[in-house]
């Protein structure tokens, strides 16, 4: 008994682990979750060079545009995104967890009233 219980806990861990593993390139969005949708095309526009973040407020997509020649090395250097996690919200805030081929990164997103990014903070947490 003991031993088919434990396999049927394996099997949920394996289909939830597949939930945030990669079919492609940087395209891990639920569609539950609008908000990390508009936050990972964000990052697939760091990552393509495209610099177009419409779901964006102006203000934050000024600071991306300063900012992106030096996001972009990063990115680069961190490799293939392989997961996200929703790690907690807190005061606004949704706080994801972004595992890639070479490192970990903690990412703070708030939205406006708008449902718009409106600011993002980024802490690389774990080389590998």
């Amino acid at each position: 008994m003991r031993t088919l219980r434990l396999a049927i806990c394996l099997l949920v861990a394996v289909s939830c682990i597949s939930l945030t593993l990669p079919a492609g390139a940087a395209t891990l969005t639920q569609e539950s979750d609008p908000a990390q949708k508009r936050f990972l095309k964000i990052i697939e526009a760091l990552q393509t060079g495209s610099l177009q973040f419409p779901d964006t407020e102006a203000p934050m997509v000024e600071a991306l545009t300063q900012q992106a020649p030096q996001l972009a090395k990063t990115l680069a250097w961190l490799g293939k995104l392989e997961s996200v996690n929703l790690l907690r919200t807190r005061q606004g805030e949704r706080v994801y967890e972004l595992w890639f081929v070479n490192g970990r990164t903690v990412w703070g997103v708030a939205e406006s009233p708008a449902g718009k990014i409106a600011s993002m903070r980024l802490e690389l947490r774990q080389h590998r």
